[in-house]
């Protein structure tokens, strides 16, 4: 299906149920997935009498993102998971090279990305907000257009982590796609 129309959007737009806003964009939203395969590209259509509405530009505006962020590498076109670390012992957390160097012997573990090639290892850095409640946070990443190659190697690196005693001394998360990074 590489065509799909949204007819009489407006009905959505102001409908009488306070939830018609909700169900509008999840149409719009199920429909665009369903439109364009594999190698042919699709189009959606939505008829209405006022295209600058908020609601319709916003989802044109989230799609937009969606599209660049694939092309990125970032999801939802690639699978994402972070391991999150930050020292554990209140007095010993001004410091930030214990939780580095576990995400570097993590970084180590998963061959930096050659074990398994369809997985790129991004990392270890410091987190947006470096440091809060007094403790530094370091994060590494796992990218993946293949989920299941994500998974395999995120399960292999828990086993190992779990098993170190770097990790005793961190306090250490996992977080498959995040929502911030």
């Amino acid at each position: 299906m590489t065509l799909v129309g949204v007819l009489n959007a407006d009905q959505g737009l102001f409908g009488t149920d306070p939830r018609s806003h909700e169900r509008l964009a999840q149409t719009i939203l199920q429909v665009a997935g369903r439109a364009g395969r594999a190698d042919r590209p699709g189009e959606v259509v939505i008829q209405t009498h006022y295209p600058d509405h908020p609601l319709l530009t916003c989802l044109l505006t989230a799609r937009l993102w969606r599209v660049r962020d694939a092309r990125a590498g970032r999801t939802p076109g690639s699978a994402l998971a972070a391991v999150l670390a930050s020292r554990v012992w209140h007095a010993e957390a001004a410091k930030r090279e214990p939780a580095f160097a576990l995400l570097e012997r993590v970084r180590v573990l998963a061959g930096g990305g050659d074990a398994d090639t369809a997985v790129t290892v991004l990392g270890p850095a410091a987190q947006t907000m470096e440091r809060k409640d007094g403790r530094y946070r370091v994060q590494l990443l796992f990218r993946s257009a293949q989920r299941a190659a994500l998974h395999r190697l995120v399960d292999r690196v828990l086993l190992e982590i779990r098993a170190s005693a770097e990790a005793r001394h961190v306090r250490w998360s996992v977080d498959i796609d995040p929502l911030e990074i």
